[in-house]
């Protein structure tokens, strides 16, 4: 099971630190994988999740690419992370699912059992109480702002 700091929160949403650098290599630090908001203007990538909050350098992010997931927020983000076939990435709106660039499912669906190929974003804490455990288990990964939590 992979277990994926969103944002780099791990014990709960924190809007002022999520998607900073220094947040999120403090939840790499922990042994966690890491989702986080990517998006590139004017052939700047830059972290954030509404906005372009961060900015950030490929060489830090190919430093990291083994532990991030990258939700690339618009197009030239995906443009740019797709052409280097190096990191792992995924792009939705408003969808119930999203492939991730290795293949696996970005899986929202609650009301579907997931499979090994599935990633859960499961974000509060009563979703995870109320989710079948049988179903976590049967889940390839788990995001969450509370992944320290799940992981223990």
């Amino acid at each position: 099971m992979t277990f994926i700091s969103h944002r780099g929160n791990l014990s709960g949403p924190c809007p002022a630190e999520e998607n900073s650098i220094s947040y999120i290599e403090a939840a790499l630090r922990r042994g966690f994988n890491v989702e986080l908001d990517l998006r590139t203007l004017h052939g700047k990538l830059f972290l954030g999740h509404d906005t372009p909050d961060y900015e950030v350098t490929f060489n830090w992010l190919y430093e990291h690419s083994s532990w991030l997931f990258i939700h690339c927020k618009n197009y030239e983000a995906i443009k740019f992370i797709s052409e280097t076939r190096i990191f792992n990435w995924f792009c939705h709106q408003n969808d119930t699912f999203g492939l991730v660039s290795n293949g696996m499912v970005w899986y929202s669906d609650l009301a579907s059992k997931p499979n090994k190929n599935c990633i859960l974003p499961l974000l509060t804490q009563q979703q995870i109480k109320e989710y079948p455990k049988e179903w976590l288990r049967a889940a390839g990964g788990i995001c969450s702002d509370y992944i320290q939590d799940i992981s223990s």
